[in-house]
């Protein structure tokens, strides 16, 4: 067993796969269709469903850190924003059209104008509603070479940041538009730990963590799920609000050093390839998960009636296994699309080489 004495985000980069597939895991599980009966178990097990939503700020957090070493290596902005929209858009207009082409089209019979709405996040900024998650890592996308620069040229540039977000989040919050400010909370809460997952790949590169901080890390777990735990007993209007989704900032990122502090010391073998195996789909996992399990769950409805049990068993098993495989089956053939694409430059490369080669010998 080795004996793990210091950490840096260099070894968060390392377990950065198994980090995603766990937060895939966290965000599955979210959204599971079991609900709350009374039952202390149950309701025990409603609360962790509650903070699996942390799933998203592990994203957020692990994205903030591979955005740096992405723009490192090519500081091209042009470039920059090109990989980030191959990497996005194809998983998402490959799961989100045919969903909202069969929701609004074929059995809602809204027409095309309702489903280019959704496909453009219109219904998330109305009504809260949607894929937040695409709307919020374009626009962290559009803020981030503002936020690496501040964070890099400006002493503390970063904390900077984070405290005027949340002054003016606040304002929004109280002051200015609430309404609309509530229905999207669930973005502008996760953008803070996004920053911080910034700060941590330029500060942190070339430093190390002591691992006594690891008690300091079980603590902030601690008193996150206090917090956590008090904002979901008074109710679903205070806990789904920006305040407590604030909280699971600090829970997400103690939660990777715990985890990163684990995976270094414990070789857990078998579950690093579960969780790396599903951290290489995390986004298509994340974009199918929701819709099926919902699928699934009107559909059980249909077939068990009013046996709940059945109906919860049937529609969770489906949902999860069917999210699995075709996330599986889409990765593969947009990973087999970019790489004939990159392919086919090479190609085109090589040729133009010999010509030119032909032409300087003739």
């Amino acid at each position: 067993m080795k004996i793990l004495k210091t950490v840096d985000v260099n070894l968060v980069n390392k377990y950065r796969k198994e980090l995603f597939g766990i937060a895939s895991c966290m965000i599955v599980f979210h959204h599971l269709t079991i609900k709350g009966n009374g039952n202390p178990l149950i309701d025990i097990y409603m609360f962790l469903r509650l903070v699996g939503a942390m799933g998203v700020d592990l994203f957020l957090f692990l994205s903030g850190i591979g955005l740096v070493y992405s723009y490192e290596k090519n500081n091209s902005i042009k470039e920059f924003y090109m990989r980030r929209c191959k990497r996005i858009l194809p998983a998402y207009l490959c799961i989100a059209f045919p969903f909202s082409l069969w929701r609004d089209c074929i059995v809602g019979k809204n027409g095309i104008p309702v489903l280019v709405k959704h496909l453009l996040l219109v219904q998330f900024w109305k009504e809260g509603a949607g894929d937040w998650y695409i709307a919020a890592i374009f626009i962290l996308y559009v803020l981030f070479p503002l936020i690496y620069y501040s964070i890099r040229n400006i002493p503390g540039g970063g904390y900077i940041l984070i405290l005027i977000y949340i002054a003016l989040m606040m304002a929004l919050r109280f002051k200015m538009i609430p309404d609309t400010f509530q229905l999207t909370s669930t973005l502008w809460a996760r953008i803070p730990v996004f920053i911080t997952g910034v700060i941590a790949a330029i500060k942190m590169k070339e430093r190390v963590i002591s691992i006594s901080i690891l008690p300091v890390c079980i603590f902030v777990n601690i008193l996150s799920l206090i917090l956590q735990g008090y904002f979901a007993l008074q109710g679903s209007e205070l806990y789904y609000s920006f305040l407590p989704r604030l909280c699971y900032g600090p829970l997400a990122i103690t939660f990777v050093m715990m985890t990163v502090c684990c995976f270094e010391t414990y070789k857990f073998k078998v579950l690093q390839k579960i969780f790396g195996f599903l951290g290489e789909m995390t986004l298509e996992i994340y974009l199918l998960n929701s819709r099926l399990i919902g699928f699934f769950d009107e559909l059980a409805t249909k077939i068990t009636g009013n046996n709940d049990n059945c109906k919860i068993v049937l529609a969770n098993v489906l949902g999860v296994t069917t999210t699995i495989i075709l996330a599986l089956y889409i990765h593969k053939i947009i990973t087999k699309m970019r790489n004939q694409k990159l392919c086919n430059r090479i190609r085109i490369g090589k040729q133009k080489a010999e010509i030119v080669k032909k032409i300087n010998l003739g």
